[in-house]
């Protein structure tokens, strides 16, 4: 479900990156909407898959795999504390405070469209 009928809801939806978690494939993607298909994101050199979305916000993803939290934690963490993922949270901050919604046309941060992220897990099988 979540790698089909979801996908093309979320297609149709705009959303700009979802995760899914496939448990009994031990597997975590993380997929980006790019010229009206999803395309799995690759890990970065550290191991960690980042959204191209929300600046700062990454994964650890064999950590979660493993039950490591304290690790998936630090990892999350650390881009918290980056200068983009900073500069990300005060350019809300500054469209909140003149009263226009963070994902209107003219609030967007460069060409971005408005931010959407799914977040989907599954126990089933993907066929």
């Amino acid at each position: 479900i979540d790698l089909h009928d979801k996908l093309r809801a979320y297609r149709r939806n705009g959303v700009q990156e979802y995760l899914v978690w496939r448990v009994l494939e031990q597997q975590i993607d993380w997929f980006e909407l790019s010229d009206g298909e999803y395309r799995r994101l690759p890990a970065a050199p550290a191991g960690t898959l980042e959204s191209r979305v929300f600046p700062g916000l990454r994964l650890a993803d064999n950590a979660m795999l493993q039950g490591d939290l304290a690790r998936v934690l630090a990892e999350l963490q650390h881009g918290l504390g980056t200068p983009e993922h900073v500069g990300f949270v005060e350019h809300l901050r500054s469209v909140s405070a003149v009263g226009e919604a963070p994902d209107s046309p003219s609030t967007n941060i460069g060409t971005r469209p408005a931010r959407k992220l799914g977040l989907c897990f599954t126990s089933s099988r993907t066929w």
